[in-house]
């Protein structure tokens, strides 16, 4: 008996219907280990966690900026050393002329050129004039003028003009140390950036944790 004989009616190839060889491939998973899926799930989680900050400081410090008066400069000059730094980026807050103390740090107009300057209030000077009726004598208006002395920390005495309240355009309320000279854009914008990146490299991270899991190989009819 030859070997073609020992196939039955149905296994024996039919005229014009060649026999075709369909190869089956056994699928196999691999085992994810509860590392590797803690590490996984923790990663995205932190991922997630980062570009949500970054993306609410972007928003939040633009919207503060553009809407509710709030300043953002790099300190230009040493001559508020050691408390602030060449290129250190400060936040100003708006204050009023009442919620200005002493030692508080101002940023306000200085001179004729209007040159921005922040520096530490050291003194206050409030002047009263009392406005009286011409023909009464009774007091119609009470008005007060404030001035702010101010000094530098790295400097021996205070500024020569002291700074009127109207020049003052609020006091710092956030420091980042020296950001100020590692990029030209504006703060809001760096932000941004930094947000934009963190969102690429967690949406990078995602994809390449959902398609990069080990898949079996697969056949093809042929």
């Amino acid at each position: 008996m030859t070997a073609e004989s020992q196939l039955s009616e149905t296994q024996k190839p039919h005229e014009g219907n060649p026999m075709v060889a369909i190869p089956v491939m056994e699928h196999s998973t691999v085992p994810v280990r509860p590392a590797m899926r803690f590490l996984r799930v923790g990663g995205s989680l932190l991922g997630g966690i980062f570009f949500g900050l970054a993306m609410g400081a972007a928003v939040l410090l633009f919207v503060a900026t553009r809407f509710l008066g709030y300043e953002i400069l790099t300190v230009q000059t040493g001559s508020m050393k050691p408390t602030l730094d060449p290129g250190d980026v400060v936040i100003i807050r708006p204050t009023s002329a009442s919620d200005i103390k002493e030692q508080d740090i101002i940023l306000f107009d200085s001179g004729k050129d209007r040159v921005p300057v922040v520096h530490r209030v050291v003194a206050i000077r409030r002047f009263v004039t009392n406005l009286n009726d011409a023909e009464t004598g009774e007091l119609v208006r009470t008005d007060t003028r404030v001035e702010y002395i101010t000094k530098g920390d790295a400097m021996l005495e205070a500024d020569q003009a002291p700074a009127a309240a109207a020049a003052v355009h609020g006091k710092v309320w956030f420091t980042v140390p020296r950001i100020g000279r590692a990029t030209e854009l504006p703060l809001q914008g760096a932000l941004l950036l930094f947000a934009g990146l963190i969102g690429v490299a967690w949406v990078s991270y995602e994809v390449y944790r959902r398609t990069g899991k080990t898949r079996a190989p697969g056949g093809g009819q042929g």
